[in-house]
């Protein structure tokens, strides 16, 4: 299984039960670290993010990303663009990210925001399918703790 990780307390707590549950079945569990590239000291916290999910018995894979624009939702296209890569070369069928209930509320604020429609208010599910076409085909996007409040 591919675990979008990013250092923080979502991701990390996300990684470490999945690979707690990973060892019981005795398949891998990788780690995507991306590296937006976006301000100076991302590699090092990419390099920090890496050796803690090899504490929690992660491979962790690491894609720099370059000349990235337009902000957090350009950032946030080329995280999941890079993400399905990597869970495609693994053989992953999904990609687990740590994205809380908080997340969810964040979401459709934002949408709301942006003048979205009631299909574009829809907030992440626990399970989806990638929206990306082609470099999401067949991934699905899994979101364990969306049920979650952060502070959980």
């Amino acid at each position: 299984m591919l675990i979008g990780f990013s250092g923080g307390g979502d991701s990390t707590a996300l990684l470490q039960a999945a690979c707690e549950a990973a060892s019981k079945t005795g398949k891998a569990c990788l780690a995507g670290v991306i590296d937006h590239g976006l301000r100076d000291g991302s590699a090092a916290d990419a390099a920090t993010a890496a050796a803690v999910a090899r504490s929690l018995g992660a491979e962790p894979v690491i894609v720099t990303l370059s000349g990235l624009a337009g902000g957090q939702a350009n950032a946030r296209l080329a995280r999941h663009v890079a993400l399905c890569a990597i869970a495609r070369q693994a053989g992953a069928g999904a990609i687990l990210l740590g994205h809380t209930e908080d997340d969810l509320a964040e979401t459709v604020l934002m949408r709301l925001a942006g003048g979205a429609g009631p299909r574009g208010l829809a907030a992440m599910g626990g399970v989806d399918w990638s929206p990306l076409w082609p470099q999401g085909r067949g991934q699905r996007a899994g979101r364990p703790f969306s049920r979650l409040p952060r502070e959980a």
